[in-house]
């Protein structure tokens, strides 16, 4: 029989990785893929957040308005396999929000292979609107700071 100690991360994971396949769209990305890219980059929620970035993330709960979050991915990309899987994790603390998760090849085309309308060069790419207007982007990677200081500067200007 597997110990507590073993089931609460698996179960943890399990239950969040539940949640997010629920609560966003995928437009017009292939749900298998984005699927499989989620459970091949599993995460540790404690190991993987700094203590700056619980601070920060924790902040985020306050965020009334709602916030819509388009991520471009590419399975093939490392940064993606980086970020995407954090980036899931900080965006659950946000209370209101839209996530559209948009796979991309390496040639920047979408599965139908139409070129995104927002000028997509790396990836990953988190746009944030508010109100139907573009409120700031993560391009690739987050600055120095962390991915959780960029979100909350974004937001909180």
């Amino acid at each position: 029989m597997a110990s507590l100690k073993t089931f609460f991360p698996v179960f943890f994971r399990f239950l969040i990785l539940s949640f997010f396949l629920t609560a966003f769209s995928q437009t017009p990305c292939n749900e298998k893929s984005l699927n499989q890219f989620l459970e091949k980059n599993r995460w540790d929620i404690p190991t993987i957040l700094p203590k700056k970035e619980l601070i920060f993330g924790n902040k985020l709960s306050s965020q009334k308005e709602l916030v819509a979050i388009k991520i471009y991915w590419g399975e093939w990309c490392t940064d993606s396999e980086k970020w995407v899987p954090l980036a899931i994790t900080l965006f659950s603390t946000i209370k209101n929000k839209q996530l559209t998760f948009i796979e991309l090849n390496q040639e920047k085309l979408d599965s139908c292979k139409q070129k995104p309308q927002e000028n997509i060069l790396f990836l990953p790419t988190f746009i944030f609107c508010k109100n139907d207007h573009e409120v700031g982007r993560i391009i690739e990677n987050p600055s120095k700071k962390g991915l959780a200081h960029d979100l909350y500067k974004i937001l909180n200007p």
